[in-house]
């Protein structure tokens, strides 16, 4: 049987979820430029989401506790430690309509927690 016919879908990113999920960022090669500034960009992101809904902040070891660092004063920020291998990949897991349990949206990058991260930008590019 596939997953529609058991029961599943895809909610969409704005449909109410119980949590937003961010794995906090830690790999140098994925970003561009000075990756120094990326922890406290994230950790801003963090809050702002936090202001409105409750985020868990996944990670592992040493890459967890600077997270804690950043954001242990936020009061709706929880940190999950998970191996590495779970986070490879992650997606909106698909949920049963008729459960009583939320969706969580799970992004792998900032961008990604924003509605219209995917749309056509509303400013021209810039020229370099």
């Amino acid at each position: 049987m596939t997953p529609a016919e058991l029961g599943y879908r895809l909610p969409a990113e704005w449909e109410p979820h119980a949590a937003t999920w961010l794995a906090w960022p830690h790999r140098r090669a994925t970003w561009l430029g000075d990756f120094a500034a990326i922890p406290a960009a994230y950790a801003r992101v963090a809050r702002q989401i936090a202001a409105y809904e409750p985020v868990r902040v996944v990670g592992r070891g040493a890459v967890l506790a600077e997270a804690r660092r950043h954001l242990a004063d936020v009061a709706a920020v929880t940190f999950v430690d998970i191996p590495t291998s779970i986070r490879r990949g992650t997606t909106t897991p698909a949920s049963r309509p008729r459960s009583r349990r939320t969706s969580v949206s799970m992004p792998s990058r900032p961008a990604s927690c924003w509605k219209g991260a995917r749309s056509r930008p509303t400013a021209p590019a810039r020229s370099w």
